[in-house]
C-alpha cells in the first residue's frame, strides 16, 4: 500500500511539475524504475543470506551475516521482523499443520 501511495505522490508531483504530460510520465516511469530497482537489489540480497540453502548460501552467510550484525539499522530490521513473525505464530497464523512449536499454539 505505502508503494501504491508513494507511486501516486511521484506521478502527481510530476504531472504538476511540467505542461508536458509525456515528458512527466517517461520521467515518473524513470524514477518508478529507480526506487523499484532498489527494493529487488534488497529482497534479492536477503533471500541469498537467509533463505537459500547449500554450501554456496552457506559460504555467503558466513561472510555476511558479521558483517551485518555490526550495521546498528540492519539489526533492528531483523529484531522487528523476529518479532512480527513471533507474533503472527502466536496468533496461529503462518504455521505448518505439521510444526509442533510452543510458538504456534
Amino acid at each position: 500500500m505505502s508503494l501504491a501511495l508513494r507511486d501516486a505522490r511521484v506521478l502527481t508531483d510530476f504531472l504538476r511539475a511540467d505542461d508536458d504530460w509525456d515528458a512527466a510520465a517517461h520521467a515518473y516511469a524513470g524514477e518508478h524504475g529507480r526506487y523499484y530497482s532498489v527494493i529487488h537489489s534488497v529482497e534479492d540480497w536477503t533471500t541469498q543470506v537467509f533463505l537459500e540453502r547449500g554450501p554456496q548460501a552457506d559460504e555467503i552467510r558466513i561472510r555476511a551475516l558479521p558483517k551485518l550484525a555490526m550495521d546498528r539499522h540492519v539489526c533492528r530490521a531483523i529484531s522487528l521482523q523476529v518479532r512480527t513473525s513471533r507474533s503472527t505464530l502466536r496468533r496461529g497464523r503462518g504455521c505448518l499443520a505439521t510444526t509442533r512449536s510452543a510458538d504456534c499454539s
